[in-house]
């Protein structure tokens, strides 16, 4: 172990009632992270419903998106004409989806 190794919680040098984790500047805060982990699992329900909702055909045009395909390559993938993806993408987009 490194002889010059100290631990965060230990007394300070003066046995004063702090030590050194005290003075420690950290930008993490608790109430903070708990709010930002709900908002994101919240989002994240939000989108696992939307996604659940898409038709077979959008979901592989989302999947071919995520992948880094180009539109022209994804209609000519999937042999449907433009106007059809572009349908597809802008139900995908809105919330018009049944359910």
């Amino acid at each position: 172990m490194n002889q010059f190794a100290v631990s965060l919680d230990a007394a300070s040098e003066n046995n004063e009632d702090y030590c050194l984790l005290d003075c420690v500047a950290s930008d993490f805060v608790t109430f903070e992270e708990v709010v930002r982990r709900q908002e994101k699992e919240q989002f994240q329900d939000k989108v696992k419903k939307h996604i659940s909702r898409l038709t077979k055909q959008q979901i592989k045009i989302l999947d071919m998106l995520v992948e880094g395909y180009k539109s022209n390559e994804i209609w000519q993938t999937l042999k449907i004409s433009s106007t059809e993806y572009a349908e597809n993408l802008r139900i995908m987009r809105s919330c018009e989806i049944e359910g």
